[in-house]
Order: structure tokens, then sequence, then C-alpha cells
């Protein structure tokens, strides 16, 4: 299978230390995925999944939290980006709990990889020159 390891450089680093250390954690658990996935389909992978779901959904209500306190126009449509990798990432988790012998884990891989450095690289960069003049701190 022709996967391959997410590598974290500048290009992804958004000048906000939380975002771009949550990016990074996001990577990492894409790698896990990965990793686990060419083992077979096993219920640690569907453990990676929901911790990937959790963990996205953490990060982008931080992000979304950080777009309030900016002047960057595009919400909306970028929240709509996030619902619809939720709803992707939930169809998986069905497609995995319900028919795991038709499921090609690395159509979730690839989707997973794909979408990650996509977002950061298009939908992400465009909120980049707000939050840089943005005092934002990480809240829990």
């Amino acid at each position: 299978m022709g996967w391959y390891m997410l590598r974290w450089d500048e290009r992804y680093r958004l000048g906000n230390l939380d975002i771009d250390m949550q990016h990074r954690k996001l990577f990492e658990l894409v790698n896990n995925l990965s990793q686990m996935a060419k083992i077979g389909i096993t219920p640690e992978l569907s453990r990676i999944i929901e911790e990937l779901k959790a963990y996205a959904r953490l990060h982008f209500k931080f992000e979304e939290s950080v777009f309030s306190k900016s002047e960057y126009h595009n919400i909306d449509s970028h929240i709509r980006a996030h619902d619809k990798f939720i709803f992707r990432v939930n169809s998986f988790e069905r497609i995995l709990e319900e028919n795991k012998e038709d499921l090609d884990i690395s159509i979730i891989v690839n989707f997973l990889n794909s979408w990650l450095i996509t977002h950061i690289l298009q939908e992400d960069m465009e909120y980049k020159r707000f939050i840089l003049t943005t005092d934002i701190t990480h809240e829990q």
C-alpha cells in the first residue's frame, strides 16, 4: 500500500504556538492511524479513529474561538469544512463497525492525510494574517 507518513515542516506553521502544537498532534494521530492500519482492522484502529476525532473536535473548537477574537471574515465556510471532516470521519466509523470486510482502510488513511495537509495549507493559511495580529491564549 502506498501510504506515507506526514512530516511536519515550516510550511504548515501558522505562527500561533497553540495552533501549531495542535496541528502537530493531528499529524501524530494521523500517522498513528496509518501505522495501525497497516496491521489491519483491529479494535485499536477504532480507538485511534475515535481519539483523532475527539482531538480534532477540540482543535476545531479552539480554532473557532480564535476566529471570534480576530477579524477573520470566512468563519462560516471554515466551520463548514470542520463539520464536513467530522461527518466524514463518523461515516468511516460506521462502516468500520458495520461492514469491516467491505472497508478499504487505505481510503481512510489517504483521506486523512490529504485533508489535513490541504486544510492547513489552504483554509488555515487563509486566517494566518488575522491571528498574528490578535492576542490569543489557549483557553481550557
